[in-house]
């Protein structure tokens, strides 16, 4: 049987917990092959937290997943409620998947239903609100791994979902 060592981008380690990436696998022969090792992650097992009252967060694609390039979460919004005014310093696409929100950006406010997005520039003051009477489902797409904002109100937490073994400062 021929032994088989990993490579990640140039650094050798056990391959068992790695997060999904491109590998170059080099066989005891001298001889390397990239493969891509890649995960299933069940959304259903992914837990909800209670952003703020009113508003249930799922993350569903992150840093705790393995990601290492963008996060994905869903947001499910009681009537008038939402996320405060608050910026990123990467780009994010905020999708109505149901109801109906009201979404700013600066100084603009859009109206946006169900099955329409919002990609929101990195570095701008954005946030938004559910204007009907029933929940609002929000998609929310950055591209970052770890949630991280600076908000209006300076008691909002400004950092989450950070990897295993990673404690906030």
């Amino acid at each position: 049987m021929a032994s088989v060592m990993w490579h990640r981008r140039g650094k050798e380690k056990c391959c068992a917990s790695w997060p999904a990436a491109l590998y170059r696998m080099t066989l005891a022969s001298g001889s390397q092959k990239e493969i891509v090792m890649v995960k299933v992650i069940d959304h259903a097992t992914q837990p909800s937290e209670d952003w703020r009252q009113g508003v249930r967060t799922v993350m569903l694609v992150s840093a705790v997943t393995e990601a290492s390039q963008l996060s994905i979460f869903e947001q499910y919004c009681e009537p008038g409620l939402g996320a405060p005014t608050h910026q990123h310093s990467v780009e994010e696409v905020l999708t109505v998947v149901a109801g109906e929100a009201d979404i700013w950006v600066g100084d603009e406010t859009l109206r946006v239903r169900g099955g329409q997005s919002v990609v929101v520039p990195a570095g701008h003051w954005h946030g938004f609100k559910n204007i009907l009477d029933t929940t609002l489902h929000v998609r929310a797409t950055i591209a970052a791994p770890v949630f991280e904002a600076g908000y209006v109100d300076r008691n909002e937490l400004t950092r989450r979902y950070l990897p295993p073994g990673v404690t906030p400062v």
